[in-house]
């Protein structure tokens, strides 16, 4: 396995990343129709990475937007309340990719509960109304499962926490 500490949105994690599927996209790398063929993003995601991994290129910049800042910058406030919470302490973790570099995450933290037990957090950050009505009280994590799964996956995790953190 391959890891770098290199913190968050820094080049040296951009590097890291690039031509890796990434948790961040894993849903959408992993879509279907009904008829069993893959989506359209789900095409472009494996032209872009595709691309990436080759050296043609870095394929499609990194996305972000408002929102995802927001949560970028919200992402110490949750991890203390979630320490604050569970009296878990939360260890910062890098990015892990797999040794023949097709599939890698970016844990928002890793957290030891006690002797032999692993876990992590994914910390994500909630503006939009629907989204807090959808996966707070209706319980609606869909969006999440697949980054989660493949966290736990890659840094063999015995369980992840998932933290809908709404600052207000």
């Amino acid at each position: 396995w391959i890891v770098s500490m290199a913190p968050q949105g820094t080049e040296e994690w951009l590097s890291a990343r690039r031509g890796v599927t990434t948790g961040s996209m894993a849903k959408v790398a992993r879509e279907k129709l009904k008829d069993g063929s893959p989506t359209k993003p789900t095409i472009t995601y494996a032209k872009d990475t595709a691309r990436a991994r080759a050296g043609c290129g870095d394929g499609e910049p990194v996305y972000v937007n408002a929102a995802m800042r927001f949560g970028q910058e919200q992402e110490a406030h949750a991890r203390r309340a979630y320490e604050a919470r569970t009296g878990y302490m939360v260890d910062a973790a890098g990015f892990i990719a797999t040794p023949d570099r097709k599939f890698g995450v970016s844990v928002d933290g890793l957290v030891f509960d006690e002797p032999g037990q692993r876990g992590g957090i994914e910390i994500k950050t909630i503006v939009s109304s629907n989204v807090l009505f959808d996966a707070v009280i209706g319980g609606d994590t869909s969006e999440y499962i697949d980054q989660c799964d493949l966290n736990t996956w890659a840094w063999n995790l015995n369980w992840i926490d998932l933290c809908l953190w709404a600052p207000d």
